[in-house]
């Protein structure tokens, strides 16, 4: 499972250290669907279930939504959106 300790850590680190915006951004985008991914292979892992359905606030970023998406697909977990 992932630690998000370990993401925030990383995010205080890179813009300490002058890491441009653009690049954090990504970095953030890109962890945030890593613990969306995990949790989802875990809950799939524990309960055998397939679909996960992604609704409500952040998942109305394009960007993280189509990232999420990606992710979840191939570990063959089947996503629902609205």
């Amino acid at each position: 499972m992932s630690d998000t300790r370990v993401l925030g850590r990383a995010l205080v680190d890179d813009l300490q250290s002058g890491v441009a915006p653009p690049v954090v951004s990504t970095r953030i985008h890109n962890a945030l669907a890593d613990v969306v991914r995990d949790v989802s292979v875990a809950t799939r892992d524990a309960r055998g279930l397939t679909v996960v359905a992604l609704s409500v606030g952040v998942f109305q970023n394009a960007l993280l939504l189509e990232t999420f998406i990606g992710r979840l697909q191939v570990v063959g977990v089947r996503v629902l959106t609205h």
